[in-house]
Order: C-alpha cells, then structure tokens, then sequence
C-alpha cells in the first residue's frame, strides 16, 4: 500500500492577552463536485486573488485528476481546470509563473503497469494547457515539491525508487523553460530517504528537505541537502532526536540561513508535536537546551581547487568513529579513509593526491565528492583536483 504523508490540517492560534486577539475571520469557501477534491498547495495571485490546486474525483477524464481552482480577491471562483487522462494525476505543488500563468507538478500513476511517475502541467493565465511533461524511471517516483529557477526553467524533487543508492532518494529533477530535462540527481544513503520540499537558493543552487532513516540518530530524522547550481551535492545535515522527526517544509530566510519545519516524535509534550529548526547562514544550528540537533559535518577544503594536497576540516558533536571516503562523478568510490574514533569539536585530515596515505589512491585531475561518515550520517562537499 502506498504510503501518503498528510501535511498540517489547521494551525490553532490561542489568544494570550486582549492585545493579542484571535483575528476574526472574513470568509470561508469551499470548491469541489460529488467526489472526494483534495487540496495540496495554494499561491496568492499576483492580482490578489488566490489559486488553489490538489486533484480531484468529481471533474476531468480519469479517476483522478489534477485540478486547478482560480478565485478573485474573496475567493469567489473565476475559472476552475482539471488536468488528465485515463490515469491517476495527484497533485502536490502549485506555483504562479512569471507570465501569470501557472505550472502544477506532482505524480501519474499509470494504472496498467502500476508506476509512478513526476508530472508537470504548464498553463497559461486562463489555465487552458500549454503543455506537460514526465520524468523519471522505471520503478516508484513521487514529486513533493516545484519552483520556477531564475532562468525561466523549472526544478521538481520528491523521491526515487529508480535510481540512488537505496530503498528511497531525494531526487531531483532540473528543466529548461519547456520543460524539457536538463539533468536529475539523486541523494540519500542505503535506506529510506524521503523528500518533500525544495528552495532555490540565492546564489541559484538549490535546498532540499525531507527526512531520512540512511543518516540521523533516530528512526527518522530531518534531512538537509545543499547543491550547488547543477544540482552536485555541497552539504548535507541531519536533526533529531531518538525518535521519528519528519521534515515536510522548508525555506530560505533573508540572512540566507534556513527554517526546517515538520513533526518530532523526539521532543515536546506529546506523542507527535510540531517542530521548527531555524539554522544560520549555510547550516549554523543554536541550541536552546531543549533540542539537540545532530551536528556533524565538512566544515571547509583548503586549498580548493588543489594540486598536490589539502586539508578538510570536519566538526563532530559526540564521540564517533569516521571514515572519509571520495568519489568522482559516476559515484564510484576512490579512496576510503578509515579515521578511527574521534572526539568531539573540529578535525582535520589532509588528502593527498599521490596517493601517500592508507586508503587513499593515486589520483588523476579532477572533480571529485568527499564523503565524510560516522555509520548513521554523512555530509559531502565538492573538491577539483588539478594537476
């Protein structure tokens, strides 16, 4: 049975004193047919009104479909699409393009031979079809999260069960402004890596979250990727606690840190409580002693580019046994740096490209990934060898 994740329902917002009151609500609607309609995402328009998207059972060819709600400033309907074949489409994301048209992603599943795939529509302002496109491979592949990129083009994550390492990977999946594929990456480690929401971020990379059970302390933990603007892995990091944390929203704040927001099973008072992680500019975590998020990872390679060697230096948080292993960019592994036990604060260890050190090989001109591990989690960063 295939596993959906529900998103937040409701916030309650409780008065704390009369110069707090509780804002009186203006409206409510409701949208839909006969059948179940279910929204999954919502952009304020640029005229002011709102756009909802989701998939419905009441309208369009199949027995699901994207559909597409268009309302004026108070919400009364303007227009409304659905989107779709003799398949199912489930929507998950929705944007307003910089045309004032719209683009909708989420998965088809194609009921003859069970798969799943991403799925981008592009409209224009009336929502009549522009085109629509699908990405992915063979096996299981769900898309959470859509952003139009800073040229025009688009970028859609999720999660793969047709490439990667594991059960699940982040994958991402990048396009030109047709929406034709320029290039996909996949990230996680041997078991289930789920992603659910993805940033470009200001020097046009990217950021994705999610939650992961290849790297954390716990069952699940939240998970976060940093790439640059081809989507190669920078950094990585991982925060939770002993029980399920599970990451399903993310964005960048104005210093260019990030807030990571979802549900922990680890913290606060009850069985499932929600939880907001606010990290510094590129991953400073505080800790307000009541949390203790995972901190681990490759705080920096210097000199890079490099020519003979250089230094990586590493942080950990607790006592670990680490290992540094590289990569080129097929993913085969080159070198492994078994480190032994080390304790917490901040580490180096040198690399050296003639192959001086156990576990490490002669190496040719390059770029090359670091992958720094201690058994439950790593973090990667990009180093470029020349000679």
């Amino acid at each position: 049975m295939r596993r959906m994740t529900l998103y937040c329902l409701a916030v309650g917002l409780f008065a704390a004193a009369p110069l707090h009151a509780q804002p009186d609500s203006l409206w409510s609607r409701t949208f839909g047919g006969g059948g179940s309609d279910v929204c999954r995402s919502l952009v304020q328009t640029a005229d002011g009104g709102y756009a909802l998207a989701g998939y419905s059972f009441s309208f369009g060819d199949g027995s699901a479909d994207f559909y597409l709600e268009r309302t004026e400033e108070n919400a009364h309907t303007l227009w409304s699409r659905a989107y779709g074949g003799g398949n199912w489409e489930l929507c998950t994301s929705l944007i307003q393009t910089a045309d004032n048209g719209f683009a909708l992603a989420g998965q088809i599943y194609y009921l003859e031979v069970q798969d799943w795939d991403f799925y981008l529509v592009r409209t224009d302002e009336n929502g009549d079809t522009l085109w629509s496109r699908t990405y992915s491979g063979q096996n299981e592949d769900d898309c959470w999260s859509l952003v139009q990129t800073a040229d025009g083009g688009y970028a859609l994550a999720g999660w793969t069960n047709s490439f990667g390492a594991g059960d699940q990977d982040f994958y991402l999946a990048r396009t030109d402004e047709n929406g034709d594929s320029l290039w996909s990456r996949t990230y996680g480690g041997q078991y289930t890596d789920w992603c659910s929401s993805l940033v470009q971020t200001a020097d046009g990379g990217f950021a994705l979250a999610g939650y992961t059970e290849s790297f954390g302390a716990g069952e699940e933990d939240f998970w976060l990727v940093r790439t640059d603007e081809n989507g190669d892995s920078l950094w990585s990091r991982a925060y939770g606690g002993e029980g399920d944390d599970e990451c399903h929203s993310l964005i960048q704040t104005a210093n260019g840190g990030y807030a990571l927001a979802g549900s922990t099973s680890s913290f606060g008072s009850g069985n499932s409580d929600f939880w907001l992680v606010r990290l510094g500019p590129e991953n400073s975590v505080p800790n307000d002693g009541n949390m203790t998020p995972l901190l681990f990872g490759l705080d920096g390679v210097y000199p890079n580019p490099f020519n003979q060697s250089t230094v990586v230096s590493y942080q950990l948080s607790v006592v670990s046994e680490v290992s540094l292993s590289l990569y080129d960019l097929s993913g085969r592994e080159i070198s492994n740096q078994q480190l032994g036990i080390r304790n917490p604060g901040t580490h180096r260890v040198v690399i050296d490209s003639k192959g001086g050190q156990p576990g490490m090989a002669i190496l040719p001109s390059g770029l090359y990934i670091l992958r720094l591990t201690d058994g439950r989690q790593s973090a990667l960063s990009k180093v470029c060898l020349v000679k």
